[in-house]
């Protein structure tokens, strides 16, 4: 951000743009991206649904009759789409940040390896598929597909480092190599 705002004032100065950049700078200002968020995510009394889209539209027009080359609008939607990506859409879904304890965990493993640069193999297993012997049924695949997405949706914004997820935290539960006790549902559990 500190790039743009540099980038942003060598074309106000050069262009004469001093009020587009002025402009752009209070927009983007943590407090001002406070209030989008807020409308965004509906947690304010008296905007509906749609209060969200007219004040964005209305900063974009502003910023273009100040701005003919419209540069400065087009980073303002920029810095919102990147914001709304890091803050607002993690709110929208569960992203709570710990494994599943579902058909999801083996993609939540494999995300965190790759997230860790942990080496990764295969182990043949021998496996027969018939109609009694699958327990995932059509509400379960569609909820392990939005789960799959939403892995890879915490993996990318983490990676990119627009957001923070739990599950990707060096701090989070783990097996240390060597150690005969494992973790179920959270508490420590010793194998004798």
């Amino acid at each position: 951000m500190q790039q743009l705002a540099t980038n942003l004032a060598e074309l106000a100065i050069n262009a004469n743009l001093y009020w587009a950049y002025t402009f752009f700078r209070y927009l983007t200002t943590s407090q001002q991206l406070l209030i989008i968020q807020m409308i965004s995510l509906g947690s304010t009394t008296d905007l509906d649904g749609s209060a969200f889209m007219r004040q964005c539209q209305t900063n974009v027009a502003v910023l273009s009759l100040l701005d003919p080359s419209n540069r400065f609008a087009q980073e303002y939607i920029r810095v919102v789409q990147v914001f709304q990506l890091g803050n607002v859409l993690p709110t929208l879904f569960d992203f709570s940040g710990t494994d599943a304890d579902d058909f999801v965990f083996d993609n939540q493993m494999l995300a965190q390896c790759v997230h860790f640069g942990s080496r990764i193999g295969e182990v043949s297993c021998p496996t027969k598929y018939f109609d009694d012997a699958s327990s995932i049924n059509f509400r379960r695949s569609v909820k392990y597909g939005i789960g799959v997405l939403t892995t890879t949706l915490q993996f990318a914004l983490q990676r990119f480092g627009l957001a923070r997820f739990r599950i990707f935290s060096p701090d989070g539960r783990r097996l240390e190599p060597g150690t005969p006790e494992y973790y179920a549902n959270g508490e420590t559990v010793h194998q004798a």
